[in-house]
């Protein structure tokens, strides 16, 4: 009994809570287990890993029947679906897990939509769990556990979807303003803000850059005048005193005309 295998798609509904568990063991105590368990051709338990754990509990002997050639969804589906401990949201999320895409071809309908409609419930639940599924899937094991609704998935998903939209422009922003950085991005040496950050600060870099040279060029006419004016006072052994803001500017303005001329040069 402890070395029995769970169909992945009846270990995904939900088991009952201890008080229930209990009360099923005594009840299994009391008259005996009235319905087998049931598994598969391999061994695997299709139905009753309730009764099965009511059945440790009571110190029982469980039995079995096999499935003998039936759909194993379409019974877990079948045993499990309309428990009435199930929300809507649930059994909607169970459908879209155990049926994860529709039938395709003419005239094939979907089995989840058949399913659904037998549960009364509308079959636009099962697109949603869907949705939720392929876009998170312990988003969507959080709905059919119980520890968040269908409607709440749904919201949560839209954020992440909002949330995606919003990485995908800043990475196409960053590589077409700063390739080399998006490169660190893509090989995870840095994360997406720390590339925004550092093409942020250069940015800033630069506007500084283009704002000093501005100022400078705005005084570059007086710049002769002011050159003349200091060999003057040197041949003439007279002291030399430049008020500090220009001579800033003389020093920015001498150091982009030798730039330029550098560059010219080569």
């Amino acid at each position: 009994m402890s070395e029995i295998k769970v169909h992945p798609a009846a270990d995904l509904f939900p088991m009952m809570t201890s008080e229930e568990l209990e009360e099923l063991a005594r009840d299994i105590a009391a008259n005996g287990l009235v319905h087998p368990l049931v598994v598969d051709a391999d061994g695997q338990l299709i139905d009753g890993r309730n009764r099965l754990e009511a059945c440790k509990i009571a110190g029982v002997k469980a039995r079995f029947e096999q499935l003998n050639g039936r759909d194993p969804l379409a019974y877990i589906v079948s045993a499990n679906l309309n428990r009435r401990n199930l929300t809507k949201g649930q059994q909607a999320m169970a459908l879209a897990m155990i049926y994860p895409e529709p039938e395709r071809g003419r005239g094939k309908k979907d089995d989840a939509k058949k399913k659904a409609e037998s549960a009364s419930f509308s079959y636009r639940r099962v697109k949603e769990a869907r949705l939720i599924l392929r876009q998170s899937r312990d988003l969507a094991e959080s709905v059919i556990k119980g520890a968040n609704s269908l409607d709440a998935a749904l919201v949560q998903v839209e954020e992440l979807r909002q949330q995606a939209s919003s990485t995908e422009a800043k990475l196409a922003r960053l590589q077409s303003a700063a390739p080399d950085l998006a490169a660190r991005v893509a090989d995870e040496n840095i994360t997406l803000d720390e590339g925004l950050a550092i093409h942020n600060q250069r940015e800033a870099d630069l506007r500084r850059i283009r704002e000093v040279g501005r100022h400078a060029a705005e005084h570059i006419f007086g710049f002769a005048g002011q050159v003349s004016e200091i060999l003057s006072a040197i041949d003439a052994g007279e002291p030399i005193q430049i008020p500090p803001d220009q001579m800033k500017t003389l020093e920015t303005a001498w150091d982009l005309l030798t730039r330029k001329m550098r560059s010219q040069s080569k």
